[in-house]
């Protein structure tokens, strides 16, 4: 089994600033990033393959497809067992993080930029804990 990570955020200098610092915190060494939700899920429908998992770092204000509608239709998908999220957002809202709880997929809930320490705690948490270790060089 493997983890996937994806960062998901319409801002290209977050993308570029989470994927340092996913790679430099060996979160994953080869982090994807996308611009909006729908892209997320056309590249996940695409090539999920199975015992790959998915941990998505992403946004909820996003043009296209936002960070709630991406939540919605990835539970009507059939891999969405292995999909987990971690809300990453400039939202300091209680009513979003409030949200977000009520997703069984969503396992933190992080103000941007995200930070090697929270790497490392998303790392630890489960479901994904012992996940996030495995070679990914295969993948």
């Amino acid at each position: 089994m493997s983890v996937r990570t994806l960062i998901v955020d319409d801002d290209k200098a977050v993308r570029f600033f989470h994927r340092i610092t996913v790679t430099e915190s060996a979160l994953s060494p080869e982090p994807l990033s996308f611009c909006d939700g729908q892209e997320a899920m056309d590249y996940m429908d695409k090539n999920f393959k199975e015992g790959e998992n998915y941990l998505v770092l992403l946004d909820i204000n996003m043009p296209v497809m936002n960070g709630w509608e991406m939540l919605k239709a990835i539970s009507e998908k059939p891999y969405s067992a292995h999909v987990f999220f971690a809300m990453v957002t400039s939202s300091v809202d209680k009513a979003d993080r409030d949200k977000a709880k009520a997703f069984t997929q969503v396992i933190d809930f992080v103000e941007k930029p995200i930070s090697a320490e929270e790497c490392k705690r998303l790392k630890e948490s489960p479901p994904i804990a012992g996940l996030i270790n495995l070679d990914e060089d295969s993948q």
